[in-house]
């Protein structure tokens, strides 16, 4: 069922060529598969990148879909085309945004097909903005939810500047729970304390992180701590932590595993080590609970979980695309608008 479109055949895309490296990046006319009853067609206006988008390019995502393949891992967009079934048929016309299945392709395309209930209308909200509507918000949602369940009151993270990590601060500061955030620049340091006003930042690079570290551990005794990075910066904090403290693991931004973590902390002061994984939370979740949940982010796109955009590309800008988000991730999101005009 279609909604007064002309339905494409082929899409645009960026794909994987080859074998899982970022050189392997081409775009490429691709035809799109029939719809299946559930699925529904979405014309894509916006694609952000994110940092699980950069793992999978490069071969290290838990899931590896067989080559050549599409990547990009959520999208907003306009609804063509139903499969058929009530809740297509209710989205169809509508704009939204929607997550991916890890075994269709991805949402840096013209066109994506998806099912429908990985989809959530999204209104007048800028499409831009309303791209980054699940990774970034639930993320952050589901370390609110795992300081209320350890009924942590101050909590440290990593990576503090990422997109994310402003969202986390926003929301977890906004719920009552103090927040330590660590970066890994001077500018990062001073970007964080301008944008958000976090009277408690602390850059890695200084010469002085441990000893700040240490005394800024002392004072709030934070009992959770979101490590983003891995590397040896994970046992620095994790050694400072007080007694039943717990670790959330959710990236690896060192490209390195955890160095050296000490058992010693681990037996005689009752500390954990857990991670965290966004489709998992997300399964574990009743039909209910995720309503309210996409209910959550959806009013609160525009304030605490709102996104901030720092530029847009075309898809066959990829590679122009990948180095602004890298060298730029403290900054704002940077999204492909496969159909619109790129401007940074």
């Amino acid at each position: 069922m279609a909604a007064n479109y002309s339905l494409p055949t082929r899409t645009k895309a960026i794909r994987v060529i080859g074998s899982y490296d970022e050189q392997n990046l081409n775009v490429e006319s691709v035809p799109l598969p029939s719809l299946k009853r559930g699925e529904v067609l979405i014309r894509v206006e916006a694609s952000p990148i994110n940092p699980s988008d950069v793992v999978f390019i490069k071969g290290k995502y838990r899931v590896n879909k067989p080559l050549p393949t599409t990547p990009g891992f959520e999208a907003c967009g306009t609804v063509m085309a139903s499969g058929g079934g009530f809740l297509p048929w209710w989205i169809l016309g509508k704009r939204v945004a929607c997550a991916t299945n890890v075994s269709r392709d991805g949402a840096w395309a013209e066109y994506l097909i998806v099912e429908a209930s990985r989809c959530v209308p999204v209104g007048d909200n800028d499409p831009d903005v309303a791209s980054c509507s699940f990774i970034n918000p639930l993320t952050a949602l589901g370390f609110l939810e795992c300081c209320q369940r350890g009924n942590h009151k101050v909590i440290i993270q990593t990576a503090a500047s990422s997109s994310l990590g402003k969202m986390t601060y926003k929301l977890l500061t906004k719920n009552g729970i103090t927040v330590i955030n660590v970066v890994r620049r001077a500018e990062q340091a001073k970007l964080l304390t301008n944008f958000l006003g976090s009277q408690h930042v602390l850059d890695s690079s200084s010469p002085t992180f441990d000893e700040n570290l240490k005394e800024c551990l002392r004072t709030l005794q934070p009992t959770c701590f979101f490590e983003a990075v891995c590397g040896d910066m994970t046992d620095r904090i994790f050694r400072l932590l007080p007694t039943k403290s717990e670790v959330i693991v959710y990236g690896m931004l060192s490209n390195e595993p955890i160095k050296n973590l000490s058992p010693q902390e681990l037996i005689y002061k009752n500390k954990r080590v857990s991670s965290f994984n966004i489709d998992e939370w997300m399964k574990s979740k009743s039909l209910w609970e995720k309503y309210f949940l996409v209910r959550r982010v959806q009013n609160e796109l525009k304030h605490t979980l709102k996104t901030e955009i720092f530029a847009r590309f075309d898809l066959s800008q990829h590679q122009e695309a990948l180095d602004t988000y890298k060298k730029n991730m403290s900054r704002g999101k940077v999204v492909f608008r496969p159909h619109g005009t790129a401007r940074l």
